[in-house]
């Protein structure tokens, strides 16, 4: 069902980078990618050095990526394309894990929002087809909307320009509070919802992405070129402020709001325990329903598990509306499912979700 709805989406071919150190995986998967209609190779490379510099040439909607190359490995590639300026390429690391530092790496590359295919026999895995029907469907899956974002970039793009001034306006009107909360294949769809949200609105966003801290940081930097708001990692004593967007930094969650006698609220954010795992979601939304004395609007996007669910569910319970992005035409599906399964979120399609927040805090300050 997902696969056919992302089939009936695509109206132009998802331009794909393969970048693989070994010679016969780069030209198989480039064999396999080119005969899909809907796919078109631009290029390979052939270490981490080299995809850092073709990610920023050529501008591919997906890169498939092996984990260990020359120069730069998988990790340390994907930091650099995070500080490009164009729309950012949805990642498929096609590598092979084994032993402890194959499960560290894949540790690493799920706190960076990466999608992971294992290689069947190896690195350099001649038995390669028995998932080349998973990496070009994969492939389309993430494609969709890289496919959108890169032909919106145009516009966002000479927005952010004429917004390049950004300023924190403290004493503008505040529209309300928007928290979202996304994991694996998250961060282009974030990239995309903020960058079709108006911070002249007076609307201020909290993120919390599953990633590692260093990568949360290099996240706050790109949206914060990309997009006009004003975006930067949080820290303690920051404030809910108009225009404004504060990234959670991985690994921790908001734990407290206090409030003062003109309304601003300043933020107390701890490290999450070692032994909680992926609870950054729930902690922060639950911290603001509770804490929080203005409208809200919570949305899921992309992402495994069902962190949110239950921060959700508490924002709901507090007055404010609950969203999640339709799960067919999120790449991981679990997070925004169990959301509507469990606790009845509404389930809003990723292009409608701009227009549903701002009618929502709109309704609320009239």
């Amino acid at each position: 069902m997902f696969f056919e709805y992302m089939n009936s989406k695509i109206s132009e071919k998802i331009r794909v980078l393969v970048a693989d150190d070994s010679f016969f995986m780069r030209t198989y998967l480039s064999e396999i990618l080119c005969n899909d209609d809907a796919v078109l190779v631009v290029g390979t490379a052939s270490s981490g050095d080299e995809v850092i510099v073709l990610a920023e040439k050529l501008r591919p909607d997906v890169i498939t990526m092996d984990y260990h190359m020359p120069g730069k490995n998988g990790v340390e590639a994907i930091a650099a394309i995070m500080l490009g300026g164009h729309p950012l390429p949805a990642i498929i690391m096609i590598s092979a894990f084994s032993g402890k530092e194959g499960r560290n790496a894949q540790r690493s590359l799920n706190a960076a929002g990466v999608h992971i295919i294992v290689k069947p026999s190896g690195e350099v895995s001649l038995d390669m087809e028995k998932i080349a029907t998973t990496v070009v469907e994969k492939i389309k899956e993430v494609g969709f909307i890289a496919v959108k974002m890169r032909n919106a970039y145009a516009l966002t793009h000479q927005a952010v320009i004429n917004h390049e001034m950004k300023s924190i306006r403290v004493g503008d009107t505040f529209g309300g509070l928007l928290v979202i909360g996304a994991s694996t294949g998250g961060p282009p769809l974030v990239e995309h919802l903020l960058s079709e949200l108006d911070p002249d609105s007076g609307l201020s966003v909290v993120i919390v992405q599953h990633m590692s801290s260093s990568f949360t940081r290099l996240f706050a930097e790109r949206l914060n070129r990309v997009t006009r708001f004003h975006v930067r990692e949080a820290r303690d004593g920051d404030m809910f402020l108009p225009g404004i967007a504060l990234v959670i930094p991985g690994g921790h969650a908001l734990t407290s709001i206090h409030e003062d006698e003109k309304g601003l609220c300043s933020l107390a954010i701890k490290k999450t325990p070692d032994d909680v795992h992926e609870v950054e979601i729930d902690n922060t939304m639950i911290t603001i329903a509770h804490c929080f004395s203005g409208p809200i609007v919570g949305v899921l996007l992309s992402g495994m598990g069902k962190d949110g669910t239950a921060g959700l569910k508490e924002i709901h319970m507090k007055g404010g509306i609950a969203l999640v992005q339709d799960p067919e035409t999120a790449t991981v599906s679990a997070m925004p499912y169990h959301a509507m399964h469990e606790i009845g979120a509404e389930v809003v399609s990723l292009d409608a979700l701009p227009v549903r927040i701002m009618t929502y805090l709109q309704s609320k300050s009239s």
